[in-house]
This record gives C-alpha cells, structure tokens and sequence, in this order.
C-alpha cells in the first residue's frame, strides 16, 4: 500500500509512486524541485558516492544511505560518535526532538576572512528503514529559521531509499549514482516539468553557511570568491569543507580531495601524497592559497 501526503517515516521503494517526479540515484530516489542541484562525493577510487550534497534555494541537504540490521538501532549507537566529532571541532552539540525522533543541533564557529567570529548551523539526523541507514545533514538558513526547516523537511519527507537484495556488511556504502549521462553535478531547470536533465557546474549558491558580508569581509582580506576564480591563476580563498574523500594509507595514489565552498561557488582542493591532514575535516573553516588548475571537469587547488 503506497502511503501520500508528508509522512516523516522513512520512506522505502513501493512505500511511494516514484514513476514521475524523482531523480533516480540507484539507492537514492529524490524528489525533483524547481532550481535544485545535486552533486556528488566521490571516494578516491572514481566510483563509490561516500554522499549526496543537495541544494535547495540558500540551504543544503547532506545524505549517505548504507547497509544495515533489520534489528536497527544504528542511529542511537553513531550519535554520540558524530557528536564527539563535533565536540573536538570546537562545535556546541545539543540533543533535540523533532518529528524525526532525536536530532543533533549543531552550533560551528567559524572565523570569517576579516577576523570576525560566526556561527554556522546545522541540523543531523538518522533514518532507519528496512535493512538501511541513512545519515541527513541540514545546512543553512533552514538548520536556524523554523520556516525555512518545514520545506526542507517536506524534501525529506518524500526521499525514497532503495535497499538492494545483496548481502552487505552493517554501515556498508549503498551504490548511489548521478543519473545516467550526468558527472559531478546535476542542475534540476526552474520551470521544468520533466527530467530535464542537463549538466551544469554549481551556479550561485548563498548563505549556506549564513556568512555574515561575505563580499565586503573578502574585499577587506583580498581574499577572491570561489566564483571568480580562473584557470592558472594565483588565488587567496575561505570557505567551508562540505566533504572529504580519504585515500588509501598506501599506495601510489594517495590524494586527499575536499571540496571548498564559499557561499558563492565549490573549489576541489587536492593534496597528493597524503592520506588526512590532522584538524581537517567535514565542517572546518579554512583559508587556502595556491594556484588553481584542471581536474576533468572541476577546478582544483
């Protein structure tokens, strides 16, 4: 029996009519949306998705889906893992209830370019449905505006998990996919009314972070937005790590990718030959220098 309206169990294939209106990932179905833009995290060997990165509007919905026991239980054993994590980052964790069950609410602080202190927000939660995991990140203006969270939360409400019939280890990545003929991002039209499918690198993106003056802030540092770079030129950016892809310990192609973002756009920063970085991870704020170049069809530092 398909069930209609929002519902915010989690929803599994056959749960719900995906036949129009869903962009098919492989495990993940999501919800089309006018202006919406997906983009993916890719492991270091090109093919495993670690995560999705959806923007809607100025916010952002983070999600990976993975194996798990039909006994469930996942997401009360990973919360304090995930929040420890955040504790060591400097963040403030607090425990919330939501229609969702339990949340971690999370308080980041950041320093902007011109010296000043923020606080970037940011809402976790798990969905457990029938042999899966999936691990939800809400950023932007809809972690902290009760408005801006309720259609956030319709997206999430109709997201669709498709749990294959594999055998899979427990917290085992589901094959996630940009859809067929799409690489590194995908651009859902304004005003369409199909899958209209089309590639597109990330346009404008705002407030992901509530960053306060960016521009100015950037100016007075002479640090240059991410949009604005070009190819071989000098540049001097700060953003936010949305994800990080981690490499082998060994092994001759170890490169450390993450992926930047300022507000304005996304920067592949590459760090060959290294495997982590102490202090770096998902959510830090950083400054980077360097020269930007090529990597197939994304910039890198």
């Amino acid at each position: 029996m398909q069930r209609s309206g929002l519902n915010p169990d989690p929803a599994t294939i056959g749960d719900v009519d995906t036949s129009e209106g869903y962009v098919d990932m492989g495990a993940i179905l999501f919800p089309a949306r006018p202006g919406m833009q997906l983009r993916t995290q890719v492991a270091d060997d090109g093919t495993t998705v670690l995560q999705i990165l959806v923007v809607l509007g100025d916010s952002g919905i983070q999600m990976s889906v993975a194996a798990a026991p039909r006994s469930g239980g996942v997401w009360d054993e990973l919360c304090d893992e995930i929040r420890a994590g955040f504790e060591k980052q400097g963040a403030k964790v607090a425990d919330i209830r939501t229609r969702y069950g339990n949340e971690l609410l999370v308080d980041m602080p950041m320093t902007m370019p011109d010296g000043r202190t923020a606080t970037s927000r940011m809402r976790v939660l798990g969905r457990e449905g029938d042999r899966w995991f999936a691990r939800i990140d809400i950023i932007g203006p809809a972690a902290a505006d009760a408005e801006s969270g309720l259609e956030i939360e319709k997206v999430i409400d109709r997201i669709v998990v498709r749990r294959d019939e594999h055998p899979r280890t427990r917290l085992e990545l589901l094959p996630v996919h940009l859809p067929a003929g799409c690489k590194g991002s995908l651009t859902w039209p304004r005003g369409s009314h199909g899958l209209g499918q089309h590639l597109a690198s990330i346009r404008t993106l705002r407030s992901l972070d509530a960053a306060l003056d960016e521009d100015s802030a950037r100016a007075a540092r002479g640090v240059t937005p991410i949009r604005d770079v070009s190819e071989r030129s000098h540049a001097l950016v700060f953003g936010t790590l949305l994800g990080m892809t981690y490499p082998p310990e060994e092994g001759p192609q170890r490169v450390l990718v993450a992926t930047l973002y300022d507000g304005t756009d996304t920067l592949e920063l590459r760090w060959p030959g290294r495997s982590s970085i102490p202090g770096l991870s998902v959510g830090a704020h950083l400054e980077v220098e360097g020269t930007v170049g090529r990597f197939g069809e994304r910039s890198r530092h």
